[in-house]
């Protein structure tokens, strides 16, 4: 039985899934500035529409734009036919974009494929942590480990 996604809110924003969800309450636990659908990317092969955009404005000189796909359960013949479709657009409207994309199992082990990371053009699967550390999107303070990714950001005290 095929499950479709279930809409939800998170912290105000409309999400077309309770993973995405799921995925913007993992950012936030780590500290990470992101944009919910910010940016669509268009070519002859069509379009699409990255999940979420994570600030990289302290990058410095790198100046390359990161984008998060997340996915339900995806068999292998659709996680590579999605990674060939990504690529295709991509590389036609922004070709220095990182795009990481993840199912939800890779999720769970804080892994995800990379578009343009290590050599442009090309996908390679890490863990998120080093992609955000060699994307110079954060610096580790110390002592510092990666929380789970389904965690929730802790609430502040009320005033």
């Amino acid at each position: 039985m095929d499950m479709k996604p279930r809409q939800t809110i998170y912290n105000g924003i409309p999400m077309r899934s309770r993973l995405e969800a799921r995925v913007a309450a993992w950012l936030d636990s780590m500290g990470l500035v992101w944009t919910y659908e910010p940016h669509a990317f268009a070519s002859r092969d069509g379009q699409y529409l990255p999940d979420f955009e994570i600030d990289t404005s302290n990058a410095g000189r790198l100046g390359r734009r990161l984008f998060l796909e997340v996915k339900g359960k995806l068999s292998v013949d659709e996680y590579f036919a999605l990674q060939e479709r990504i690529a295709a657009i991509v590389s036609a409207s922004d070709s220095r974009a990182f795009v990481a994309l993840a199912d939800e199992k890779m999720l769970m082990h804080g892994l995800v494929g990379v578009y343009n990371l290590p050599r442009l053009g090309e996908w390679g699967e890490v863990y998120f942590i080093e992609l955000l550390l060699n994307s110079r999107t954060i610096e580790v303070p110390q002592p510092w480990r990666l929380p789970a990714w389904n965690a929730r950001p802790e609430k502040e005290p009320d005033a």
